[in-house]
């Protein structure tokens, strides 16, 4: 199992984060892909919720941390990503 944990985060809109991980890479992570496998965190569908994230104790976490997603689950369900200009001009 990789040890990661996380860096810098940019939020994209429509429910897509990019982060950068303590392995140097960013990877894009589109959380409506994430809304049918795992239930609780429904509430992010509301994007102004979704918005509103913060890192507690090295865990993303929203809503005072009722939802949180640790590192190593959001990297396994990222994708690689390397250029963010590219993403937020499409």
């Amino acid at each position: 199992m990789l040890d990661v944990y996380y860096g810098d985060f940019k939020a994209s809109g429509d429910h897509i984060m990019l982060v950068t991980f303590s392995t140097g890479q960013t990877r894009l992570c589109d959380f409506t892909e994430m809304f049918d496998d795992v239930p609780a965190i429904y509430p992010l569908h509301d994007e102004k919720v979704f918005e509103k994230f913060l890192i507690d104790h090295g865990v993303l976490t929203w809503q005072n941390g009722d939802i949180d997603i640790s590192p190593t689950y959001l990297y396994d369900h990222s994708y690689e990503y390397s250029d963010y200009e590219e993403l937020v001009s499409v």
